[in-house]
Formats: structure tokens, C-alpha cells, sequence
């Protein structure tokens, strides 16, 4: 996503780092529209994958909100968002509709996307690098203390 969005004549901004509530909600969005877990099925090329991936954004009904939870009206700081603020903004992006700005729409959806695979998936696998280390060591230390006491 760039970083300001002209739509129905209102003009947005992509949300910069925000609050634990935003990350929160946001997450659990990603959760709602079956991106979470994102595999690709065997035979299943790049393309089809996301077009498979967008289906289900579209197909979750939550599309809408991802773009609340990522767009803030201009002039806003990030960290003043609220899920108020976003149901706003995704029901005003709702109710566009000049065919400019449904495609404008349609490309932040499919942006989401891209950046979510650029970025959330890379920190999904960060999330999870990190969570396998904080239990290796508990493990091990378990082992340890079980083999020492034995």
C-alpha cells in the first residue's frame, strides 16, 4: 500500500505502528479471513495460491474491516485508532460508489495481501521461531532436571 489514499473525495492514510489493541484486532481479522495458516496445496501455482488467498478475504466478509484497521483519515495519528474508527472507515468505503473508487478499493484489498505476504508472514515466522525457542529451553531444562534427579 502507498501511503495516502484518495476515496470519495476523503483522503486516508496507511496506519503506521499503532496500539496493542489495533495489533490485537488486526490479528484477529488475519484470523477471520482465513489467513493465519496460509499453505499452498500441492500443484497449486503462486498465482492460484493468491487468487485462492484473495477469494477468501472477499469470502470472510472481512474486508472491509482489514482496510478500517489500516486506514486512518488523514491527519491521524496512528496510535489514536480505534475499532469506533474503523467500523467508520469500512462503512464509508462501503458505501462508495463511483466505479474510480471501487477500484481503488479493489486494489487496497489485493495490496493488503501483497504486504501481508511482504510482511505478516515474515513475522508470523518470527512469532513462531520465537515461540519454538522460549520452549526449547523450558524443555531441555525439564530433561535436565528430570535426568539430574533421577
Amino acid at each position: 500500500m502507498g501511503e495516502v489514499h484518495t476515496l470519495g473525495g476523503h483522503t486516508f492514510e496507511v496506519i503506521g505502528e499503532s496500539t496493542v489493541e489495533h495489533d490485537l484486532r488486526f490479528m484477529g481479522l488475519v484470523r477471520l479471513a482465513g489467513l493465519d495458516l496460509p499453505s499452498m496445496k500441492e500443484g497449486e501455482t503462486p498465482a492460484e495460491f493468491a487468487l485462492r488467498l484473495l477469494g477468501e478475504i472477499l469470502a470472510s466478509g472481512h474486508a472491509l474491516s482489514m482496510l478500517g484497521c489500516l486506514l486512518v483519515p488523514e491527519g491521524t495519528a496512528s496510535e489514536d485508532w480505534t475499532p469506533d474508527l474503523e467500523r467508520e472507515t469500512a462503512g464509508f468505503l462501503g458505501r462508495l460508489v463511483q466505479a474510480e473508487d471501487k477500484e481503488k478499493v479493489n486494489r487496497l484489498v489485493i495490496s493488503l495481501l501483497v504486504d501481508f505476504f511482504e510482511s505478516g508472514l515474515g513475522s508470523s515466522e518470527t512469532f513462531l521461531t520465537s515461540l519454538a525457542r522460549q520452549k526449547t529451553p523450558q524443555k531441555q531444562e525439564q530433561t535436565a532436571t528430570g535426568t539430574g534427579g533421577s
